[in-house]
């Protein structure tokens, strides 16, 4: 349950890093995207950092990168690192997985 789910968001310049933290679900996932539309008009690359994710659970996938695809309407650069980073991957070409 996203009950158990914290995003920590450091700014840094002109990039914004998300750690996310606890189980990811569809609540998760809706707050990830909440924090994104904030930063995506005011900087230029956003982390996200998927190495403190507990566990992926159902959640609808295509629903999270529409509304990403959405919000950033920039194309800035969203980087995703850790062990989720490729399977919250929105498979566009402003987004990238990095190990």
């Amino acid at each position: 349950m996203a009950e158990k789910f914290q995003i920590l968001v450091h700014r840094n310049g002109e990039s914004v890093h998300l750690k996310l933290r606890g189980d990811f679900d569809d609540r998760a996932a809706s707050k990830v995207t909440d924090v994104l539309s904030q930063y995506c008009q005011i900087i230029s690359r956003i982390f996200i950092h998927t190495e403190t994710i507990d566990r992926l659970l159902d959640y609808d996938h295509e629903k999270f990168k529409r509304k990403i695809q959405t919000i950033n309407s920039r194309s800035i650069p969203i980087l995703l690192t850790g062990k989720y980073g490729q399977k919250l991957s929105t498979d566009r070409g402003n987004s990238f997985c990095l190990r």
